[in-house]
Order: C-alpha cells, then structure tokens, then sequence
C-alpha cells in the first residue's frame, strides 16, 4: 500500500526567454543565460543533501540543460515527460509579454479556468495534463522524485494539486532556479513542504 512519497520541484534557471520578456512554450525554446547556469549551480548543493530516486524534465532545452547540470556528477540520469512543458502560449508565443499575460492568470485566479491563452492552452488544459501525468507516475512508498520544469505548470500544480496552507497560495509563483517541496498520499494530494527554496 502507498503511504507517502515527495514530489521535488524545480524551476529552471533564467533562459534567454525570461531574460528578454519573451513567452517561450513550444515553438521558441531558447538555452539557459550564464545567469541562468550559476542559479542552478547555486541551487545544487541544496539538492545534493537529497537522494532522489527519480528525476524528470520536461522537454524544453532550458529545462534539460538545468537537469543536466544538476545529474552531471550524479549515477542517477534524468528521463524526460513532454507531460512537463510549459503552458502552451499559442499567438503571444515569441512576443514580447508586456504584461499580456496578467490578465489571464487573473481570470484564472478568479477561477475562470477555461480561459485560454488566444489558440493555446487554458489552465484546465494544463491541469488535465498534469494529472494524467501523476496518476501514470505510479510512485513507490518513500520515493524522492525530482520534476524539473517551469513556472506557470507548476504554479498551476501548486494551487490546484496542493492542499491551501494559506489564502494567497494561487498567488505564489516559484522563482527561478528555486526549489518547491511537496509530500504525498495515496490519492496525489499533496502538501506543500517547503516552498520556494533558494540557496
């Protein structure tokens, strides 16, 4: 029977895209900066003090570059769920945000969960993703298991998967190259731990 298991996230280290107010999903998926290499670097003795059993990313170049520099002095290797990509931007992808963004995680956060970004993705659309990636992890009791990914995903895994510890936990968004921190039941409902770790 499954007890509890922790689910490790942590968000990539600042991309081109981040560093250029760019929105980058799927069709734009530029490399980490060197700012973005030293946050990870800065982050890993942090996550060293951990034995993880399983660590996955999403597909994004920024994201695979942070789990290799994180597994690069590791026996453990990384795989890789397409299930991890970032919310699908659709017609912002490779603009300039400018603040378009804000009000569509407003909404969301009002709870019109169907709202999309213009031809991409709504935070159902993410929400459904997500969870049909956590119920074909098929975790084993006491597994550590690290996911690698963005902000938006995992914000919308965080306020929706997550137990409210507080009133503005649909406001908390992971800085980059930041660790969150969640435990879990049998049912995939977690409790965040810890969030937002940084060195």
């Amino acid at each position: 029977m499954l007890n509890s298991y922790k689910l490790n996230l942590l968000r990539h280290g600042e991309s081109v895209a981040n560093r250029d107010g760019i929105f980058s999903s799927e069709a734009y998926d530029p490399p980490l900066t060197s700012k973005g290499i030293l946050q990870v670097q800065q982050i890993k003795p942090l996550l060293s003090k951990f034995e993880f059993d399983r660590i996955i990313s999403s597909p994004m170049l920024r994201a695979k570059q942070t789990a290799g520099l994180i597994t690069d002095d590791k026996a453990i290797s990384f795989s890789v769920a397409n299930s991890l990509t970032e919310i699908n931007f659709g017609k912002f992808e490779c603009k300039n945000k400018g603040g378009k963004e804000r009000a569509i995680i407003r909404s969301w956060q009002r709870g019109d969960l169907e709202r999309c970004f213009p031809g991409g993705e709504s935070f159902m659309d993410a929400r459904n993703r997500l969870g049909d990636f956590l119920a074909h992890l098929s975790p084993k009791s006491g597994e550590n298991i690290l996911l690698i990914g963005h902000c938006l995903l995992f914000w919308v895994l965080t306020s929706h998967f997550c137990k409210k510890n507080n009133s503005n936990q649909h406001e908390l968004f992971m800085s980059q190259g930041s660790v969150t921190i969640l435990e879990s039941n049998m049912c995939h409902k977690y409790t965040i731990q810890k969030f937002n770790m940084l060195p």
